[in-house]
């Protein structure tokens, strides 16, 4: 924010952001992922360590492969889908979100490799890889960002981020040689096993282009905002997920574990299991929306201090926003609950 600011180039920079996060959402890397989980510890436990190692090795060959089809297709097809998702921008605008839509589709490649290799070291019992390659990741981001954004302007957003998300790779790939698991050009496969991945794709479509059309429609209005709206509501929006992730990760992991465990053991107090939950969460949220009301402008003005174009106006907007999604992370919280328990019921089929 401090060396970009609120600007038409930032702007379309969300714009082609917002596209390739569409694109990943419909690839369903991480539903994939948590379905291949018990697949391949069944495979270790029941066959050997070695068969659930090819296994997944074949998969992700396969999903590399894929990966690099849709992304020769979207270099293609970039100024289509740009042109419509960011409407309302110029013709250098879109131009601009153009080309940083096509750099930044080789993010949809990392997101599902890493997805399929963290799943794989959970299986592992591998923990907190996730913590330390995602603090290497923006480490190395941030350093990019400061040695080369004169050099590359706008640009080196995007070179930050592939540059981190490589890290990770190369990292994740250290953690799976540690635990055992070395590199093999396998592609043979169980079709029963693709045929569960390609159910569940097909079982979870219909889910994720309504959530994915409800955002590209979300963008394509979006566009049309005086200059400045769409990066100032990324901005806003990124710090409350900074604050979900932080408090309602740790939230959501033990709920879904006491619930399910409370299911097994067929207790009769379970839907105390639902309120407990709801309850931290409206307090927690509650408390952080009254901060933000009390004092969102001025936390603006501190992580805001000297940033390029920002007016009083431009923070007052921001603050509106940040509260905004603040009450909206209540409901999704609630709806997080209701989930998970549906989920444990059994009635997944009936939530998408």
């Amino acid at each position: 924010m401090r060396y970009f600011g609120a600007s038409s180039e930032v702007d379309a920079y969300f714009i082609a952001i917002a596209g390739i996060l569409t694109i990943n959402s419909l690839m369903q890397g991480g539903q994939l992922s948590e379905v291949f989980l018990p697949i391949y510890i069944k495979i270790k436990n029941e066959v050997s360590f070695e068969a659930a190692q090819r296994t997944f090795f074949s998969i992700l060959h396969r999903f590399f492969l894929f990966c690099l089809f849709i992304i020769t297709i979207l270099w293609f097809i970039a100024p289509y889908f740009v042109g419509f998702l960011g409407a309302g921008l110029s013709a250098q605008q879109k131009a601009l979100s153009t080309d940083i839509f096509k750099y930044s589709s080789f993010l949809i490649l990392f997101s599902i490799l890493n997805s399929f290799i963290t799943t794989v070291l959970t299986a592992e019992r591998v923990y907190g890889r996730a913590e330390v390659t995602h603090f290497l990741n923006s480490l190395c981001s941030i350093i990019i960002l400061y040695l080369f954004k004169d050099n590359f302007g706008i640009y080196v957003l995007v070179i930050a981020i592939l540059f981190g998300k490589l890290i990770e790779s190369i990292i994740s790939f250290f953690f799976l040689h540690r635990a055992g698991i070395s590199y093999q050009l396998s592609w043979r496969i169980d079709k029963n096993i693709l045929k569960s991945l390609y159910s569940t794709f097909s079982f979870t479509s219909t889910y994720v282009l309504s959530t994915q059309l409800f955002g590209i429609i979300t963008n394509y209005y979006s566009s049309f905002l005086p200059e400045g709206t769409i990066s100032i509501f990324n901005y806003a929006r990124q710090l409350q997920t900074k604050v979900a992730t932080v408090f309602l990760s740790p939230i959501a992991n033990i709920f879904s574990s006491e619930f399910n465990h409370s299911l097994i053991k067929k207790k009769a107090n379970i839907y105390s299991k639902i309120r407990e939950p709801l309850y931290v969460i409206i307090l927690l949220f509650s408390f952080f929306t009254s901060i933000i009301i009390l004092y969102g402008n001025f936390i603006f003005e501190i992580i805001w201090n000297n940033s390029i174009g920002i007016s009083t106006n431009d923070i007052n907007l921001a603050h509106k926003m940040l509260l905004l999604n603040f009450i909206g992370q209540l409901f999704w919280s609630a709806v997080m609950v209701f989930r998970k328990s549906s989920i444990a019921f059994g009635q997944a089929n009936k939530l998408y």
